[in-house]
C-alpha cells in the first residue's frame, strides 16, 4: 500500500496548478529523493518514514511522509508552497484519473529550519488508503 499511498501524494502535488506557479517553473520540482531536489529551489522532496495497517482493519494502510519544502532565504515563496500544500491536503481524499487512492490524507505539524541560505521546512503528511 505505499505505492498506493505515494502515488497520491505525487499525483496531488503535481496536477495542482497553484503548486505549479508557486514552484517557477513547467520543469518538474517534486522528488522522492533529496539529492536532486536540493539542486533546484523552490522544490519539494519526500519520503516514507512509516506504515502500518490501521487497527482492526485488515485492508486499510496508513502511510506517513515527511514533506519537505526548499527556498530561498530571503524569498516568501516557501512559505507560501507550505500554505497551498496544507489548503491542497489536509482533510481531503484523492483520486488518481477518478479512482479512488486515499480516503484520508491529513497534514500535521510543520517545522522551519535555515540551513546556510536555504529555508527549509519539514511537514508531516498522513495518507489513509486500502
Amino acid at each position: 500500500m505505499i505505492e498506493t499511498a505515494k502515488e497520491a501524494l505525487y499525483y496531488a502535488l503535481t496536477n495542482d496548478t497553484a503548486l505549479k506557479n508557486l514552484l517557477g517553473t513547467t520543469d518538474n520540482r517534486i522528488f522522492g529523493e533529496y539529492s536532486r531536489g536540493l539542486e533546484v529551489i523552490p522544490s519539494i522532496t519526500f519520503f516514507v518514514f512509516s506504515s502500518q495497517r490501521e487497527n482492526g482493519m485488515s485492508d486499510r494502510f496508513i502511510v506517513e511522509f515527511q514533506l519537505d519544502v526548499w527556498g530561498n532565504i530571503h524569498s516568501v515563496v516557501a512559505d507560501q508552497i507550505v500554505s497551498r500544500i496544507y489548503g491542497l491536503l489536509h482533510n481531503t481524499t484523492i483520486k488518481v484519473n477518478g479512482t479512488l487512492k486515499s480516503f484520508l490524507c491529513t497534514v500535521g505539524q510543520a517545522r522551519e529550519m535555515i540551513e546556510d541560505n536555504v529555508r527549509h521546512y519539514s511537514m508531516d503528511i498522513t495518507i489513509h488508503t486500502r
